[in-house]
């Protein structure tokens, strides 16, 4: 077993120790974040665009998995990968303190997300922590970008090393051309978005709380 996994290693990797290709002042950096889940695991993946006078570089600046909790639906699963990709937009922002970041976008390839984080709808608790954190970052500029051009898909399916596809390291080419951004999609309620709205009933709140769960506690213990 060894012998046939060793198989499926490539031979050679070379990632660049740094993101901008050329020795001079840099103009502006902008970090694009994919999140994707599957039934396996929910996998959150950043890169840096960085734009300097002789040209534009970009690269991934981190990545991270992590095995899908049972229990999930797939739609729970996709609003715990937005969650990483927040997070870990959010640390890459802070840890580039001093340079030039000028915007952090989020890319998930759920119109489910997407409609809970637009604040649509009264969600039941699991969906409205997350959705409240994920708020706090409202630096954050969302947009929807399909399966096959969310790198983030890799690491939530699996991937064998000599099947790694070739942007997995710079990123999708588009993303220093945002005139060839993926087209938005307009958000609309379904079976799956309506599955998580909390039952009409009258409650009494002091204040408005969010209470970690398992899953935030564990992100919190492996810090993004």
């Amino acid at each position: 077993m060894l012998e046939s996994m060793g198989s499926k290693l490539p031979k050679q990797i070379n990632v660049p120790r740094s993101v901008p290709n050329f020795k001079e002042p840099i103009q502006a950096i902008d970090l694009h974040g994919f999140g994707d889940a599957s039934g396996d695991g929910t996998s959150a993946a950043v890169y840096a665009v960085v734009y300097q006078e002789a040209g534009v570089s970009q690269g991934i600046v981190e990545a991270k998995r992590r095995i899908a909790k049972k229990g999930l639906t797939i739609p729970r699963l996709e609003l715990v990968s937005g969650q990483m990709v927040a997070k870990m937009t959010h640390n890459k922002r802070g840890a580039l303190e001093g340079l030039p970041v000028r915007n952090c976008y989020g890319w998930l390839d759920s119109t489910v997300t997407f409609y809970w984080m637009s604040g649509k709808g009264n969600c039941k608790k699991f969906v409205s922590n997350r959705v409240a954190d994920i708020q706090t970052k409202s630096y954050i500029q969302w947009g929807h970008v399909s399966t096959t051009e969310n790198l983030a898909d890799v690491g939530s399916r699996g991937c064998y090393g000599n099947k790694l596809p070739d942007q997995w390291l710079s990123g999708p080419e588009w993303l220093a051309r945002p005139q060839d951004w993926p087209e938005q999609k307009v958000l609309k309620s379904s079976k799956e978005s309506e599955c998580e709205a909390r039952p009409m009933k009258r409650e009494l709140y002091k204040g408005a709380e969010i209470k970690q769960d398992a899953i935030d506690k564990l992100l919190e213990k492996h810090e993004f």
